[in-house]
């Protein structure tokens, strides 16, 4: 997984800096209250998951919010979190809109997130950038599912202009790679 920017956002990939960052905001009660405190078991998993990726989002020098995202075949769910102290200031649509231009997040048919019901901040950034609610009812965890859906995702060789690279007209459309999305970003860095 590599770094990557646009404007005046850029994602990192989680290391141990990024790690440490990400924890230092848990002292934050409203953060406590949503989410469990990332621990090293939860870093393992998301710097070895060859499905799960994640990113600290930084303006400049200073880390404004979270994103992991993780894959299936057809589909991915993300989980964003924004730093406590840039609350209220645009950054929970930037990152997401941001995110979801990537011609690799747009290869992705269909993504999906999980807001608890008293989250207003959350429900409207989902609402704003295009996510969809999914019934009016919580799950078992009290949370709402939106969806977001892509609607002509793209292969990974048709976002390089080559179609029916050995693959079927039919073939299913899956998440990129690690490899492929380094070496995407490798080939726009050289341009």
């Amino acid at each position: 997984m590599t770094t990557f920017a646009l404007d005046d956002l850029t994602f990192t990939p989680f290391d141990m800096t990024a790690y440490q960052t990400y924890r230092s905001w848990f002292i934050d009660p409203e953060l406590r209250r949503r989410i469990s405190e990332p621990d090293d078991v939860w870093f393992a998993a998301i710097s070895t998951m060859p499905a799960t990726s994640a990113w600290l989002v930084y303006e400049g020098e200073t880390a404004i919010g979270q994103l992991q995202m993780d894959t299936e075949q057809h589909s991915a769910s993300i989980a964003y979190v924004v730093n406590p102290e840039m609350r209220g200031k645009g950054y929970g649509k930037r990152l997401l809109r941001f995110f979801l231009a990537r011609p690799e997040t747009q290869r992705i048919p269909l993504i999906e997130a999980f807001v608890e019901l008293d989250n207003s901040a959350s429900i409207h950034v989902l609402r704003s950038v295009g996510f969809i609610q999914q019934g009016e009812e919580p799950d078992e965890d009290g949370c709402l599912r939106f969806v977001y859906i892509n609607e002509k995702p793209t292969t990974f060789w048709e976002d390089r202009g080559v179609h029916n690279k050995d693959q079927s007209v039919n073939a299913p459309i899956l998440p990129p790679t690690h490899e492929e999305v380094a070496l995407s970003l490798e080939s726009d860095a050289e341009k």
